[in-house]
């Protein structure tokens, strides 16, 4: 886009903002007031930031490509796979539990919480992108199907809960009397038993884009195996093809990526 173009795009935007604010105070003054004033404010929002966007070009950040992206997807599957494995070690039988206690203070809460950690990250990689600059599975041409994306997302709020924020909902008589309608999730679940339930379904989203057909279905397969193997095995060594920055380069150039 030439400057004249850029020039007259922006006058374009500011005239649509101009008569979506007019709008915005008609429909905000009307009786009964109307909720389209909300809807014409966000409107103007966004051609704000198109404006923004087309007036400051350097605000867009260049894009990461999936190959150097991947490399930080091994990562998060990778020690979520540790970590789940170290819980499952954890909660063998409380004479396990405490002596791991005796040399660790608090290693199961710090245990459970880097689980839920990494699940998190994890769940914005298969269902959502927050900004242009979050790693997402979009960024590979592959999506989940919707059912396991609307499950994984479930899991959010909570743990946002349990982990992330310092928050009144925290405190139970507080949930008891506001968790509803959309603060329902706003809940802090007992992990003892959600954990497994929830990296199962991050290990099924990883399975369901390992069985897509795509030129990431190798990777993403490898990928899949060897979490789901160190999941299950303390002793289980990790490839050495996604270990390590480089290696993990020369592997994907093996399969022409």
């Amino acid at each position: 886009m030439n400057q004249s173009d850029k020039q007259k795009d922006v006058r374009r935007r500011i005239a649509t903002v101009q008569e979506l604010l007019n709008n915005a105070d008609l429909q905000a003054t009307a009786r009964p007031f109307s909720k389209d004033a909300g809807t014409a404010v966000t409107k103007a929002c966004a051609e704000i930031r198109e404006i923004m966007r087309v007036v400051n070009p350097k605000e867009r950040l260049e894009e990461l490509g999936p190959k150097e992206a991947f490399l930080h997807v091994v990562h998060d599957h990778r020690y979520l796979a540790a970590a789940r494995c170290n819980w499952n070690l954890l909660q063998t039988d409380d004479e396990t539990t405490g002596h791991a206690d005796g040399h660790l203070p608090n290693i199961i809460e710090a245990a459970q919480d880097t689980v839920l950690l990494h699940a998190r990250l994890l769940i914005e990689f298969y269902a959502e992108r927050k900004v242009p600059t979050d790693i997402s599975l979009r960024d590979f041409g592959l999506t989940i199907e919707p059912n396991l994306k609307k499950k994984l997302k479930s899991y959010k709020r909570s743990i946002e809960v349990h982990l992330l924020h310092l928050t009144a909902w925290r405190d139970t008589d507080y949930r008891a009397r506001n968790a509803k309608d959309k603060n329902a999730n706003a809940i802090n679940l007992d992990w003892n038993e959600q954990i497994p339930a929830l990296v199962e379904l991050i290990w099924d989203a990883l399975k369901y884009v390992s069985e897509e057909t795509s030129k990431w279905k190798p990777a993403f397969s490898a990928l899949h195996d060897a979490c789901r193997k160190r999941d299950q095995n303390k002793c289980f060594p990790w490839p050495d093809y996604l270990n390590g920055k480089d290696n993990v380069r020369r592997y994907l150039e093996s399969l022409g990526l």
